[in-house]
């Protein structure tokens, strides 16, 4: 990654990121890289994206997973606070609640 941002990710984000098949893994990071290089071209007193509210955070999805994640110009951070897998991404053995 080229980007001066730094991607964070929470403890139980990265406990679900462990679970998710490689290919969706290496896709959400690059998803989540490129948007911290289109981030690190925005200077805190440059142009301003609409900021979320506080407690917002942005979704990108891949297939049925999805992550929710914040950009923090000033901190020059993406942050990651949840992964979600639907069902269809889920197995008995990473995930007992699942419907057998």
């Amino acid at each position: 990654m080229s980007s001066p941002f730094r991607i964070l990710v929470s403890a139980y984000a990265d406990q679900r990121l462990a679970a998710l098949a490689e290919e969706t893994r290496t896709r959400l990071f690059s998803m989540l890289e490129d948007i911290a290089e289109l981030a690190s071209g925005l200077a805190p007193e440059g142009p301003i994206w609409v900021k979320p509210l506080p407690d917002q955070l942005l979704y990108l999805g891949v297939g049925q997973t999805s992550a929710r994640y914040s950009v923090d110009v000033e901190r020059r951070t993406v942050t990651v606070e949840h992964i979600v897998v639907g069902w269809e991404g889920r197995t008995q053995a990473t995930d007992p609640s699942r419907p057998g």
